[in-house]
This record gives structure tokens, C-alpha cells and sequence, in this order.
């Protein structure tokens, strides 16, 4: 091989590195900016964006009993506690700080029971969350009913 034939495919290779290791680069990046995304989310919509995590977590809840997962019902009961922390800092309000209290009787019973690894308790206390966000979600729909009413 000559020495321009070297030349060039030195060139080639390192440019080739250069572009790979730009990509890895910018792919971090990228990945590091959703994640600081998704632990500060932006005020406007954030009780949309809230209770939209906390109904994946539900759903993650279910799915991981229904698969005997009880380490991942332990890692989706962990973000609903998150999020429910979150709530507690921006968005409390009179009716969620009522009803609140069984939602989070139902999380810490449901981390104690997967701690425990006992199904039954962790598909006893599913259930009681389940409820709970039923329960509170029937309230606040049925407040906001006579809001509009009120209005007319």
C-alpha cells in the first residue's frame, strides 16, 4: 500500500471514529436531557403529566402482579410515592389532602407486603389502591359536575 493509500485510510478511520464517538456523545446527551425532563417537568399540564404517570404506575402495578413480578409492583408503588410527593408540593388540594391518606396507607402497605414478597398481601393492597384512586377520581369528577352546573 502506498503512502496516500495509508494517508487516506487513516483519514477514513478517524473521521469514522470521530463521527461514531459524536453520535454516543449526542445520544448521552439527548438521553440525559429526557431524564432531567422527566424528574423536573415543566408547571403548565404537570397535573396532566402527574396523574398520567400515576395511571402507568397503576398499570405497571397490575401487570407485574398479574406476571409475579413483585420486585417491579415494588419499583411502580416507589414512583407512584414520587409522584404523589410532587402532588403534595404543587397540586394539594382539599379534596385530595381528604382522600389522599388511604392512597398512601395503600402504597406503603404495598411496598411492605412486595418487601415480604407475600402475594396475597401485595394483591390485597393493589386493590385498596385501586380504590382509593377510584374513589378520590369519583369525587373530584363529581365536583367538578356541579362546578359546571353552577355555571349555567
Amino acid at each position: 500500500m502506498s503512502q496516500r493509500n495509508r494517508l487516506q485510510w487513516t483519514v477514513a478511520l478517524l473521521s469514522g471514529a470521530l463521527v461514531v464517538a459524536l453520535g454516543v456523545w449526542l445520544f448521552g446527551e439527548v438521553w440525559r436531557y429526557a431524564g432531567e425532563y422527566d424528574k423536573n417537568p415543566s408547571q403548565r399540564n404537570l397535573k396532566n403529566q402527574l396523574m398520567r404517570r400515576k395511571s402507568d404506575s397503576m398499570q405497571d402495578v397490575l401487570d407485574a402482579i398479574v406476571r409475579g413480578r413483585l420486585n417491579r409492583v415494588n419499583a411502580a408503588a416507589l414512583d407512584m410515592e414520587r409522584y404523589v410527593a410532587t402532588i403534595d408540593g404543587y397540586l394539594s388540594t382539599d379534596v385530595y389532602e381528604k382522600h389522599g391518606k388511604s392512597f398512601n396507607e395503600a402504597i406503603h402497605d404495598l411496598k411492605r407486603a412486595t418487601a415480604q414478597s407475600d402475594a396475597e398481601l401485595t394483591k390485597e393492597a393493589a386493590l385498596r389502591l385501586e380504590r382509593s384512586c377510584l374513589e378520590c377520581h369519583m369525587l373530584i369528577n363529581a365536583h367538578k359536575g356541579q362546578q359546571v352546573q353552577g355555571n349555567e
